[in-house]
């Protein structure tokens, strides 16, 4: 590692009369702490969203994850992604990686998966930089595929944050992620009979792009225009190469059967197009994070092979607006709210009307309150990539090149931590009284942890701040364990 950062920077010291770029400086200065640096050589002006354009890319990683090397280089093309994100100045950017012919070459970047098409996400309207990220990180351990995959059923991106540079210039924080598509989640491609050039669909994946009445689920719109690859506020991304009336007809169903059935019967065959857990999870993850713009608008919705199960899942997508932020940034401090339930059909007949789902789903959260998005791995989360940004000196470059454009960023990452960390409090406190799952309080004092006092603290305080690893030692109050149970320390 040290011999390849001293040949490229002895390269970098002999260039002639110029001057290096951010991007070699930074090279030449990377260390154990960097995060990746990312140079994209690209003609800025010639970039819009709805067309590629050709450009490069290199990648240093000081963990060599890409191609075993701390420099990895590809051709690729490039444009601008998003959609009321484009109105910003740091605008995020969809790469997909190209041989020397210009076709389609497959790298596993950052050591996340053999894959094409990547994202560079640049959380411009995040202040936290990181809400999409960490909910995915949260996602992808609560809630997997109800079948297997080669990707350990992962039912979620994952990334990593990186710096990234235009054409040698620092140009920000960014979080590198792979795509939710069809090798992802297992999905089997459609079958084209080589004589009559009859398709057969198999495996079908849909993204919910606006708010409409199919994607509250009750209503669709159905008209002689199935052959399109945007349908009833939906793209068809499986198969996308076949749109059709049998290409749009499993969510059709699912649709159709959630807006025209009333409780007593959807309840008996819902399960004929979703699974349960997943259903549940999904809105858990909406309701618990306060995840404002995605009751399924911003969601994917697919299955493996229609033709042997009509059943699908639901995957979560551009999760920004969350943890009390709004979709573009603005701060709102609110708590979650009955309406991202009961606004989609489906999920306002069942848990109001379904004594059973109801029940299952309030168990549910019980669990993931205590494990998976208890306060403390929320807070967990956030604080190691606090540490990753502020430690590699990303977030005093980002905040000197993007504080208020167009939201303010804290001098201090740790401090929006917090700000996040007080609001989850209060949220699973509503979360609890929404669903009538109070805390399970206890007056018994717990065994002190043989580790003693330099172990990570195990009782917390109500706004997250770590105690001490004694209940004996904590004065009366209530406290939060680290599996996120409330715990009564009484005076008797």
């Amino acid at each position: 590692m040290k011999k390849v950062i001293f040949t490229l920077a002895l390269a970098l010291v002999m260039l002639p009369l110029r001057a290096a770029t951010d991007f070699e400086n930074a090279v030449a200065a990377l260390n154990e702490k960097s995060l990746p640096l990312v140079n994209l050589t690209l003609d800025v002006s010639q970039m819009t969203k709805a067309n590629y354009i050709a450009g490069h890319i290199d990648v240093a990683d000081p963990l060599k994850r890409t191609t075993g090397e701390v420099m990895a280089s590809f051709n690729c093309l490039l444009r601008w992604r998003g959609e009321s994100s484009l109105y910003y100045n740091k605008k995020s950017l969809a790469v997909k990686i190209v041989d020397d012919a210009g076709e389609e070459m497959n790298v596993n970047m950052l050591g996340i998966r053999e894959k094409e098409n990547w994202i560079l996400d640049a959380m411009a309207c995040d202040r936290l930089r990181m809400r999409n990220r960490v909910l995915f990180d949260l996602w992808n351990e609560a809630s997997r595929t109800p079948w297997e995959t080669d990707y350990d059923r992962r039912n979620g991106t994952i990334g990593y944050f990186v710096e990234v540079y235009f054409n040698g210039a620092y140009q920000g924080l960014y979080c590198m992620t792979d795509k939710i598509d069809r090798k992802l989640l297992g999905l089997k491609k459609a079958k084209v009979n080589s004589e009559t050039g009859d398709v057969t669909v198999r495996g079908v994946l849909y993204k919910c792009e606006k708010h409409t009445a199919a994607s509250y689920m009750t209503g669709w719109t159905d008209d002689d225009n199935a052959n399109t690859t945007v349908y009833n506020g939906f793209e068809l991304k499986l198969p996308e190469d076949y749109p059709s009336k049998e290409t749009w007809q499993p969510l059709q169903d699912a649709v159709t059967t959630s807006a025209n059935l009333d409780a007593s019967e959807l309840k008996d065959v819902y399960q004929d197009y979703f699974y349960r857990d997943n259903l549940i999870d999904y809105m858990i993850l909406v309701m618990a994070f306060r995840i404002s713009d995605n009751s399924l608008k911003n969601t994917y919705i697919g299955g493996v092979d229609m033709t042997k199960d009509k059943r699908m899942i639901i995957t979560p997508w551009d999760l920004d607006a969350s943890l009390g932020n709004r979709y573009d940034g603005y701060w709102l401090n609110k708590l979650t709210e009955w309406r991202f339930l009961s606004a989609v059909s489906l999920y306002n007949k069942l848990y109001f009307n379904d004594e059973d789902f109801k029940q299952a789903f309030r168990d549910r959260w019980v669990e993931l309150r205590g494990d998976v998005f208890s306060h403390a791995n929320l807070k967990a989360k956030m604080t190691a990539y606090a540490q990753q940004i502020t430690e590699s000196g990303a977030w005093a470059r980002e905040r000197a090149k993007w504080n208020n454009n167009p939201v303010s960023l804290q001098a201090n990452l740790y401090d929006e931590v917090d700000i996040i960390s007080e609001w989850y409090t209060r949220e699973l406190e509503e979360m609890n009284t929404l669903f009538e799952t109070p805390w399970k309080v206890s007056t018994v004092v717990e065994q002190v942890n043989s580790a003693g006092d330099n172990a990570t603290p195990l009782y917390y305080d109500l706004s997250g701040r770590p105690v001490g690893t004694s209940l004996e030692s904590l004065a009366p109050g209530i406290y939060i364990t680290s599996t996120g149970r409330k715990v009564l320390k009484s005076t008797h």
